[in-house]
């Protein structure tokens, strides 16, 4: 005769931490959500505020009066990999549009995205370029900063006859650019971004350059 089946009952302290575990874990998670909630926006007007800081560098002393840097609002730039409506930076004296400061964007960073921005003045020369964002590697590939070493300050004065179009390169590809020593990948690409903030530069002269500020390309 076999033996009666016996019902193995649950026990309740593996049940309560169970349950503990998993309020611990929403409580967790509660928090992540709260903390991301309360600080993305704090965080967004730190980037706005740094970028604008680094706008009234690149364009120097002139930007002190009021009204001489105005916001120019243009529509999406694939050239500056821009896929939606952003903001440049017309630096205005005397009446004149001196120079236009653009976001641009060089995708193909050794870490992803670097994001720069690109002084360009009325005769379509670099005046500044500074980097805002980036996730390069610490001790090479982020000596683009300025604040990490001069390398980025190569630019200046520089335009699309100086150097020829195929010599916007680093000096390892037949460029006319120094290069990071240990980290090719990173300058290869802001090289190649600064050169096609000029040529959009070139192409959309008229209304980037216009005073009025109502035009866009």
């Amino acid at each position: 005769m076999a033996a009666p089946e016996t019902t193995e009952r649950p026990d309740p302290a593996a049940f309560r931490a169970g349950l503990a575990l998993g309020g611990a874990a929403l409580v967790v998670f509660a928090l992540v959500l709260a903390t991301v909630h309360w600080t993305e926006p704090r965080m967004a007007q730190n980037r706005a505020r740094d970028a604008l800081a680094l706008v009234r560098e690149i364009a120097g002393a002139e930007a002190d009066p009021p009204g001489a840097l105005r916001p120019l609002r243009l529509p999406p730039a694939g050239e500056l990999h821009q896929n939606t409506a952003f903001t440049a930076y017309q630096l205005l004296i005397d009446g004149r549009v001196a120079s236009v400061i653009l976001p641009a964007v060089a995708p193909d960073g050794y870490s992803g995205r670097i994001e720069l921005l690109v002084g360009i003045d009325d005769q379509g020369r670099v005046t500044r370029v500074r980097v805002t964002r980036h996730h390069e590697t610490v001790g090479l590939g982020d000596r683009i900063d300025r604040a990490r070493s001069a390398w980025i300050t190569q630019f200046d004065g520089r335009s699309l006859t100086d150097p020829v179009q195929e010599r916007w390169n680093v000096r390892k590809d037949g460029g006319d650019f120094d290069q990071i020593t240990g980290a090719t990948l990173t300058p290869r690409a802001v090289i190649h971004a600064v050169a096609a903030a000029l040529q959009y530069a070139a192409r959309h002269r008229e209304p980037l350059f216009d005073p009025a500020g109502q035009a866009a390309p």
